[in-house]
């Protein structure tokens, strides 16, 4: 069974608030995303892209900065689906 639009947005806020402030790792940004994706609230294409913005090799920088800036942008991107 596939969320709702309604359930959708709640979903999207209840992920908000988990990486809010926190240090999110690449497993734990993709597991979101893999269920963002089950949920359909985004798109396979969405998903890679987001994936790719996400990825270590992309973040040069150490932990713990590496997952703070991490969930920075992923906390950009659930907020910027929230209002598509």
């Amino acid at each position: 069974i596939k969320v709702k639009m309604n359930d959708k947005l709640q979903l999207l806020e209840a992920i908000i608030s988990m990486v809010h402030d926190k240090k999110v790792s690449q497993s734990f940004s993709e597991d979101v995303l893999l269920r963002l994706l089950e949920e359909d609230v985004i798109t396979k294409k969405e998903a890679r892209l987001m994936v790719a913005a996400l990825d270590r090799e992309v973040l040069i920088l150490p932990l713990p900065d590496r997952d703070v800036l991490r969930s920075r942008i992923l906390e950009a991107m659930l907020v910027a689906l929230k209002y598509d």
